[in-house]
């Protein structure tokens, strides 16, 4: 197994290098490295199909992203309440390619899915329930639900902020976020103080 998992870290290597062929061969043989050492219900097998799923989805393979994403979601509802974070997981990673589609009805259920798991297991003030409000924010943004989506921004904000610190890189993102939407609504003045915000935090507010 230590060969499967180098094998997929050398492939998120590739990808990361957009040599998405090599890539893929890669995945793909770690992942039937993985199925027959480990069977098909194992959690690794689910991972690594999620995997290709974000593989095909940077490619533009939507169908088979699509694929992907839906068998490692089936084998992780099945391993039960075990398998509940990487269902979330791959919910929000489905919702994406489907946001990314203007299936945004579809997404919106996906990230609610995600995020209901996520705030049950890891609690409501965990960084990675952020990571889903944000995703869904945008969502609602293509549906020009300004409200709600503002309210999602500002919660990721707070939950970022007191998880991570005042100074935490993604709380700098965050800002922006936020800024980025009030200067779409107009709110030029409330954009401009947090982009002051993320650049204090980013470290350049005066300092040389």
């Amino acid at each position: 197994m230590n060969y499967a998992l180098a094998l997929r870290d050398i492939a998120i290597l590739r990808q990361e290098q957009k040599r998405y062929g090599e890539a893929e061969r890669l995945f793909r043989q770690s992942l039937s490295i993985t199925q027959q050492a480990l069977g098909t219900q194992h959690p690794s097998t689910s991972r690594l199909m999620n995997d290709l799923g974000m593989l095909y989805h940077q490619q533009g393979k939507y169908l088979q992203a699509q694929d992907m994403f839906q068998q490692a979601m089936k084998l992780d509802e099945a391993r039960g309440d075990s398998g509940r974070l990487d269902v979330a997981t791959v919910s929000n990673n489905l919702a994406e390619l489907y946001s990314f589609q203007k299936r945004y009805s579809e997404a919106e259920t996906l990230y609610k899915h995600a995020l209901q798991i996520r705030e049950s297991i890891l609690g409501t003030g965990h960084p990675d329930v952020a990571v889903v409000l944000s995703n869904l924010a945008a969502t609602y943004d293509k549906l020009k639900r300004f409200g709600e989506e503002e309210q999602l921004l500002k919660r990721s904000l707070q939950i970022d902020e007191n998880a991570l610190g005042p100074h935490a890189d993604v709380v700098a993102q965050d800002l922006e976020t936020l800024a980025a939407f009030y200067r779409e609504q107009g709110k030029i003045d409330e954009a401009l103080a947090l982009r002051a915000r993320a650049k204090e935090v980013r470290g350049g507010g005066g300092r040389k």
